[in-house]
């Protein structure tokens, strides 16, 4: 039996440090036709962690292999409806974000809908891989 890491009261403080068996996943994919789909690759994972006592929603998509060549190597931006979080904090990683004729205001309606998803997702058993469709 695998045992279940519900979210915890300390895991939602301001200083707990998170761990990797804290996050929770969700295979998400770009549907034909789809209108606001805020990403250039069209599929990916939505992530979500507990950070300083907040949801911090995520992005990520394979990118290669590490040196190893086994383990994954993972781009991730984040997706957050904050606008120095959105546009400020993914200055370094913004190749994975749609254009959208460069308005930052339509970023964030777009994000929005994503971080709230990704929020739904935070209050999932930690450790946990949710299916597309699920939240």
């Amino acid at each position: 039996m695998v045992p279940v890491l519900v979210a915890h009261a300390g895991e939602k403080e301001l200083f707990y440090l998170p761990k990797a068996d804290d996050v929770r996943f969700q295979e998400i994919n770009k549907v034909d036709n789809e209108k606001g789909w805020p990403f250039t690759v069209e599929e990916g994972l939505l992530a979500c962690i507990y950070a300083a006592g907040k949801p911090l929603v995520m992005f990520l998509v394979e990118d290669g292999l590490e040196a190893d060549n086994i383990t994954p190597k993972l781009r991730s931006i984040n997706v957050s409806p904050d606008p120095f979080e959105a546009i400020f904090g993914n200055m370094a990683v913004n190749d994975l974000i749609a254009d959208e004729g460069g308005n930052n205001e339509v970023r964030l309606e777009l994000f929005s809908a994503f971080y709230e998803i990704g929020k739904r997702l935070c209050e999932q058993p930690r450790g946990s891989l949710v299916s597309p469709g699920e939240l």
